[in-house]
């Protein structure tokens, strides 16, 4: 009987955030005819994101308000795919606004799409197998050591990988964002505003690098190596 009322709770859920993203796309839609053609582009996706992004949230809050009168793991499974399919369009939005409309930012993004897509498939797929963890534990357990005292495995790899995607991408939605603001203002000269966004990005791409190595736990000092072609 649990999983009955969960099934009917996560259905109007779904249909609330059906209705709720619907809601939302309707407000938002007079400022895709005013903005331009990339960000309509990107747009697409955010506009994706809006209704897995509220069900998760609506899920969420059934699953926190029913814990303590019956089992919700019927609904603990749900926020799975639903956080999976948010995080997924929301990085899509973020790639095609950065990367822009141009044939080969199109095939690229695709290519990253397609990338995308199998890895949150593959993930959602081994927690609900519930060989989640075990897969993680196999994955820590290919390493080598740096310096013999640094120890780097295959998860770290990995993980510093989806950090550094995650963390450039949005560095660069950022300084694209700051580099439209810069061409709004008049005073400035065309090369001084060329100069400052440029300048803009390389900070932002060095602090992303930085930041997604230190989320993985890997030593910057074991990398000193490599120092001299970071700095070039």
């Amino acid at each position: 009987p649990t999983s009955v009322w969960q099934l009917i709770i996560l259905a109007f859920c779904l249909a609330l955030g059906w209705g709720l993203s619907k809601a939302l796309i309707h407000v938002l839609a007079h400022r895709k005819n005013q903005s331009s053609l990339a960000g309509r582009y990107a747009g697409n996706s955010l506009r994706k994101a809006f209704f897995p992004l509220i069900s998760w949230f609506l899920v969420l809050l059934a699953k926190w308000l029913l814990v303590g009168f019956f089992s919700t793991k019927v609904l603990s499974l749900a926020l799975v795919p639903l956080l999976g399919l948010s995080v997924l369009y929301i990085t899509l939005f973020m790639a095609r606004r950065v990367f822009g409309i141009s044939s080969k930012a199109v095939a690229a993004v695709k290519f990253v799409e397609k990338v995308l897509v199998a890895l949150v498939w593959l993930g959602m797929l081994l927690y609900v197998l519930g060989v989640y963890n075990d897969f993680l534990s196999w994955l820590d357990s290919i390493a080598f050591v740096i310096n013999q005292k640094t120890k780097i495995s295959l998860l770290t790899l990995l993980s510093a990988g989806v950090w550094i995607f995650l963390t450039v991408v949005i560095a660069l939605l950022v300084s694209t964002i700051l580099s439209d603001r810069l061409d709004r203002i008049k005073d400035l000269e065309p090369n001084l505003k060329e100069v400052l966004a440029r300048l803009i990005r390389v900070l932002l791409l060095v602090l992303a690098l930085l930041v997604s190595l230190n989320l993985v736990g890997i030593d910057l000092t074991a990398l000193s190596v490599f120092g001299g072609a970071l700095g070039v």
